[in-house]
């Protein structure tokens, strides 16, 4: 099962062929943390664009953003929702939880953590806040 998670397979199934894979991205601005997807006014510019110029650039950032969209709750920790984000964390990459000493678990505060062992369970990301995956620990 973890060499088909690695391989991007289908976990069920005789197929062979790699899943398709959408890079995971943090969101960095008001609009990306929260598309106006349910706006009356966003989908009557959509509605307008489309009809002036047969496409919508709007509707293709929106689709954009909800492509990547994640809850709330895990991209604003994504050090405790690692495993969420990343698939190597808990395979190839340790959790925070096998890092940090039992004793500390209930007083951490990972804004204190030094930065040696802050990098072991962070996640890292590109300029486009897009998660970088690799094999390493």
């Amino acid at each position: 099962m973890i060499d088909r998670i690695h391989k991007n397979l289908y976990i069920f199934g005789n197929n062979n062929l790699p899943m398709e894979t959408v890079k995971v991205k943090l969101p960095r601005t008001k609009e990306e943390k929260f598309p106006e997807i349910y706006s009356y006014q966003t989908w009557q510019n959509i509605k307008e664009e489309i009809q002036e110029t047969g496409r919508s650039k709007k509707l293709i950032k929106l689709s954009n953003h909800v492509l990547h969209e994640i809850p709330q709750q895990v991209w604003q920790n994504p050090i405790c929702y690692s495993y969420m984000l990343d698939r190597n964390f808990g395979f190839t990459k340790k959790l925070w939880w096998e890092i940090v000493p039992k004793e500390e678990w209930s007083t951490i505060d990972f804004s204190k953590l030094n930065n040696t062992i802050l990098k072991k369970f962070s996640l890292k990301l590109n300029s486009k806040n897009q998660v970088i995956y690799d094999d390493k620990n």
